[in-house]
């Protein structure tokens, strides 16, 4: 079952489908009409087409699942974890961020929790698609409390079946954290200064702010026990550095549609863990402050 039926939910639930597994699907909206016929899913030299056991807007209908993967922004993240745990199956949290497993953690037991970061960027480029234009066709799961649950190990096989680079992880929080360096920075970025990647990472001003981003997540990572390295940190700028110059992160779309954002969990998150364990963050702390008015976006800004 996949709880959001946005771009990811859309391409890691197709792939799956792609894989041999019987997926359903929760949506909302038009969503529920575009998706009844299935998916096609739409990536460089490929086209796959598939069909889902269910697609409801009601989720009181929902048949029993194995597992339970939650697509959702990270502000949805609480009340998806709420509605997963009726269905009584371990949930696998794909969101960009480091704090999915807190989120999931009221209403699920330790054992039954994976999280994973999302890799491969997707659109819906029309009614039933999904494209995937490049990127890493990858995804790593795991559970940041301890062992992961058995049905980790199907959900791998089946997006290995469909020819994603799936792998279960044993250390998943640093794989969250080592792409949250690159993600905080760009989505506090190019929301901030209103400017492309091609823009903020070739001006001199811009880069050193970029540098100081990143030495903040890094150092309330290291704070928080995870084995985060000055290699990381340059790799993260490197991957920047090289984005295609039209790029914004996801939060700079939703800040230009006036929809809300995922602030709190991106430069809220490291202001209030910075400030729990000693670690000052002054460059996100002034993202927050100033992202801040338009968090829930334009209608409650009215």
């Amino acid at each position: 079952m996949v709880i959001g039926a946005g771009a990811i939910g859309r391409l890691y639930g197709g792939w799956l489908a792609v894989g041999g597994a019987r997926v359903s699907m929760l949506a909302r909206g038009a969503a529920v009409a575009e998706l009844a016929d299935g998916l096609t899913l739409i990536g460089p030299g490929r086209r796959d087409r598939v069909r889902f056991e269910q697609v409801t807007a009601d989720a009181a209908s929902l048949a029993p699942a194995d597992a339970v993967i939650v697509a959702t922004k990270l502000y949805d993240l609480e009340a998806a974890g709420k509605l997963a745990a009726r269905l009584q199956a371990p949930v696998l949290g794909l969101q960009n961020g480091v704090s999915a497993h807190l989120a999931l953690r009221p209403f699920h037991t330790p054992d039954r929790i994976l999280v994973g970061p999302v890799y491969s960027p997707a659109v819906v480029s029309g009614a039933g698609e999904v494209t995937y234009p490049g990127g890493d066709k990858r995804i790593a799961v795991g559970n940041p409390f301890g062992p992961a649950h058995p049905v980790a190990a199907r959900l791998v096989a089946c997006w290995r079946a469909a020819g994603v680079a799936a792998a279960l992880s044993n250390d998943i929080m640093r794989a969250l954290w080592v792409k949250y360096l690159a993600v905080v920075t760009n989505a506090a970025l190019t929301s901030l200064a209103r400017l492309p990647a091609g823009v903020i990472y070739r001006d001199p001003a811009l880069r050193t702010l970029a540098r100081q981003s990143i030495a903040e997540a890094v150092a309330v990572g290291r704070a928080e026990g995870v084995a985060l390295t000055d290699a990381d940190a340059e790799a993260a700028f490197t991957f920047l550095a090289q984005l295609p110059p039209e790029t914004v992160a996801s939060m700079r779309q939703d800040l230009d549609a006036g929809r809300p954002l995922e602030l709190d969990a991106f430069s809220g998150h490291l202001v209030r863990r910075g400030a729990a364990l000693g670690v000052p963050t002054p460059f996100h702390a002034v993202v927050h402050a100033c992202l801040m008015p338009f968090v829930d976006g334009a209608r409650a800004r009215r």
